[in-house]
């Protein structure tokens, strides 16, 4: 992952006894993780990849913003399909249209239940609507989930 910008500083990942748990509760609902820079946002969203691909059999597809001068957006796939893991990366993947083309065309080929898209390092309000159909988001900003009436 360190050519992907990485999930920690030492290299090492972490989980608690609490895992298996909270990701079963979150299973089926869109999730917006919250929290400031280096607080293992992007650990926790590898973590949980890895966790969906081989124990749930599901395809991942997670577009990586980052913001560090020597580091570019990447999307990444990852999925479990004939008893084999299957992956693809694409590095300096800035164009959002070829990313919602990716994801639309995984969906087709393998139904939209088992197609999860997460997105790390964008700002909530940033999100264009094509990006809206996440799974799960990392950001580092302050999000208003109140519903707005107009």
């Amino acid at each position: 992952m360190k050519p992907l910008g990485g999930c920690t500083k030492t290299g090492r990942s972490f989980s608690g006894s609490k895992t298996s748990n909270e990701s079963s509760e979150y299973y089926d609902r869109r999730s917006i993780l919250v929290g400031s820079s280096g607080a293992g946002k992007s650990t926790l969203m590898c973590v949980l990849l890895f966790y969906l691909v081989f124990r749930h059999k599901k395809k991942v597809l997670l577009y990586r913003r980052l913001s560090k001068i020597d580091q570019q957006d990447c999307l990444v796939y990852m999925g479990y399909e004939n008893d084999q893991v299957r992956y693809f990366t694409v590095q300096n993947c800035y164009d959002v249209k070829s990313v919602k083309r990716t994801y639309a065309e995984l969906c087709e080929q393998y139904g939209l239940s088992d197609v999860w898209f997460f997105l790390d390092g964008f700002e909530y309000s940033w999100l264009l609507d094509s990006l809206k159909t996440f799974r799960m988001l990392a950001i580092s900003d302050s999000v208003d989930l109140r519903v707005s009436r107009e």
